[in-house]
């Protein structure tokens, strides 16, 4: 899915994205369809998609390890700039970015790979500490129960901690 910029008319272009093959891999699994809603529009040498992206994946519990669906449906912006290959942008060995640069794609060619950009931002949507709920209790540390599941007794049998000789040490 590439747009060329020149291919932008003055009033904007809509693109439908309904196929999955740009999805990223990852340790996850995609689970019903993708779906996506977008206008791009220009303004010069720069150029925004905005919409709306959907899709759910299945991820396992970072706590419990068990299987679970993220589901994101919400709005998406990107924002991208053509510099030409002599622009000191490519060159500059330091380049400050001001505030209203930092979340601008630098393009090399007049070219944006839709699929790619799309890739990147499912990355970035989903979540850092994956969670099957907000109440989840994880396994327990002595037998490796699913305490969501099940009640452990195991608690009250936890050994002691290899640390604890280092608290001793200090109160030398």
């Amino acid at each position: 899915m590439k747009i060329r910029l020149d291919d932008i008319p003055e009033t904007g272009r809509q693109v439908t994205v309904g196929d999955a093959a740009w999805f990223p891999e990852g340790d996850w699994e995609l689970v019903g369809p993708v779906a996506g809603e977008f206008v791009v529009t220009r303004q010069g040498r720069r150029a925004t998609v905005a919409g709306r992206l959907a899709f759910a994946v299945r991820l396992a519990c970072d706590c419990c390890l068990e299987p679970f669906v993220y589901r994101h449906d919400g709005d998406c912006r990107l924002d991208f700039e053509f510099l030409p290959p002599g622009d000191p942008y490519w060159t500059a060995a330091d380049h400050q970015c001001p505030e209203s640069e930092l979340e601008v794609v630098a393009l090399s060619e007049p070219e944006i790979d839709l699929g790619e950009a799309l890739s990147q931002q499912v990355v970035l949507l989903l979540p850092v500490k994956r969670l099957c709920a907000e109440s989840c209790q994880g396994l327990c540390p002595v037998c490796g129960g699913n305490l969501n599941l099940t009640a452990c007794a195991c608690r009250d049998q936890r050994p002691a901690s290899p640390f604890k000789v280092l608290a001793r040490l200090k109160n030398k």
